[in-house]
């Protein structure tokens, strides 16, 4: 029995050795650490999206849906808790990034708006080709990925403005795998970013809308201790 219960303790005290190791090593990860406890990152942009073939479908007042979002562009205006932004002189003005160069999202959810309900679009990949996105700072390729979707809402047919929200995709490094690593790191491997527009305000009669907004991770999940090394025992 003594034999049994010295043993059972040495076999406890390694694995719980291993255990905070294994945590020191993922806290130790820059974007692990960097996290636990912050908020989400977050990057702030102003841009312009181009929408085309105009449809019958009623939307706010004199006017109605756009068949087709065929392609937008952004650059920020702030950039919070990135690590990968975070070196001497990062100017997040030359982050930047385009979409629309293969493929457009289609109209594929549209509710027209009354007096008294509120109105949405829906633009997705209905034609099967991957509406293509790329993040640049000062001109060298980040990372790429796809447009999932781009939503628009307004509150009534009389509304004067929109908003609405949007979901990328990160698939692929560029000429540097940083900002890649850190999101793939922070979504748990799903590469997920989430847009959110606080307005399009239409630019001329041709479907050329400004737009200003945010995004950050999709989903958002710092580590912690507890995720890190697993419940219970």
């Amino acid at each position: 029995m003594n034999i049994t219960h010295r043993n059972y303790n040495s076999s406890w005290r390694r694995l719980l050795a291993a255990t905070f190791a294994l945590w020191a090593c993922i806290s130790a990860l820059p974007w692990a650490s960097a996290l636990q406890g912050a908020a989400c990152p977050v990057v702030e942009f102003n841009g312009q999206v181009q929408a085309d073939e105009l449809t019958d479908t009623p939307w706010v007042t004199n006017a109605t849906m756009w068949g087709i979002v065929d392609h937008g562009n952004a650059s920020a205006t702030s950039a919070t808790g990135f690590l990968s932004m975070n070196f001497p002189g990062f100017n997040p003005s030359l982050f930047r990034w385009e979409f629309g160069n293969t493929g457009n999202l289609e109209l594929s959810t549209a509710i027209s708006p009354s007096a008294v309900s509120p109105g949405k679009e829906i633009y997705t990949n209905t034609q099967g080709a991957a509406v293509s996105i790329e993040f640049f700072y000062d001109n060298v390729l980040w990372a790429t990925g796809v447009v999932d979707s781009i939503e628009v809402n307004v509150a009534d047919v009389n509304a004067v403005v929109a908003a609405g929200s949007g979901r990328v995709t990160l698939t692929s490094p560029g000429n540097t795998s940083d900002f890649l690593d850190e999101v793939m790191a922070l979504t748990g491997g799903s590469g997920g970013l989430v847009f959110t527009f606080n307005s399009f305000d239409p630019v001329d009669a041709q479907g050329l809308f400004r737009t200003q907004g945010s995004f950050t991770l999709d989903p958002c999940s710092p580590p912690s201790p507890n995720t890190a090394v697993g419940e219970g025992a």
